[in-house]
């Protein structure tokens, strides 16, 4: 980590901690520049590292760029949830090149995969199961393929052997875990916050695990 590396991230801490507080007191118009701007902080972070694979890192902020998009798109509503869908699903892919680029360890990746797809047959088989039943037939594909990427994406952060990387491919699954069971399964007044935190978290986490 070079030093404007660790100054970048903690200008990303504290407009991340801003946004925590944007969601807590629900103040929207704060959240249009908290929420996109944490993530584009954290660009610069990724720009400014050492990194282990220089085109890891470039895949890495293809997807933190591609998140931003999301972001914006997921502020304004409901009429935004596709293409902020869309759009997540790209970043997703796009972690996950990051991860085939920086190479893997053919043992963790079998193991994870494994772990993964029992884990997401559970959660991922209830929330396509409620899409069914509540008439959002539609949303089926397109969700079911954003919880495959996102999979794929935890299995080969666990598949990269770093630590950091399983973390926050883990915590951002968490996070849109919770998104996608309150919107489709059962309403959680409690979840935007835990949402962000973890979201905020894991990819920084994804960030910071390009360092050498």
């Amino acid at each position: 980590m070079t030093l404007v590396a660790w100054l970048a991230l903690a200008v990303a801490i504290a407009v991340a901690v801003v946004d925590w507080f944007a969601v807590a007191h629900a103040n929207l118009r704060l959240r249009w520049a908290s929420k996109p701007g944490t993530i584009l902080v954290l660009v610069v972070v990724a720009l400014a590292l050492n990194p282990t694979s220089n085109p890891q890192r470039y895949a890495f902020v293809v997807a933190l760029l591609l998140s931003v998009v999301g972001d914006v798109a997921l502020l304004v509503g409901d009429r935004g949830f596709i293409p902020g869908l869309v759009a997540f699903l790209l970043a997703h892919l796009a972690f996950c090149a990051g991860f085939l680029l920086g190479g893997l360890s053919r043992g963790l990746l079998l193991y994870a995969s494994i772990a993964v797809a029992i884990v997401s047959l559970a959660v991922g088989g209830r929330i396509v199961r409620s899409l069914l039943q509540s008439g959002n037939g539609g949303l089926t594909l397109p969700v079911a393929a954003y919880l495959l990427a996102l999979a794929a994406m935890v299995a080969l952060a666990a598949g990269s052997g770093r630590p950091g990387a399983f973390a926050g491919a883990a915590l951002s699954y968490g996070s849109d875990g919770l998104i996608a069971w309150d919107r489709f399964v059962r309403p959680l007044p409690w979840a935007p916050l835990p949402v962000i935190v973890t979201y905020h978290l894991g990819q920084a986490l994804l960030v910071l695990s390009l360092a050498s």
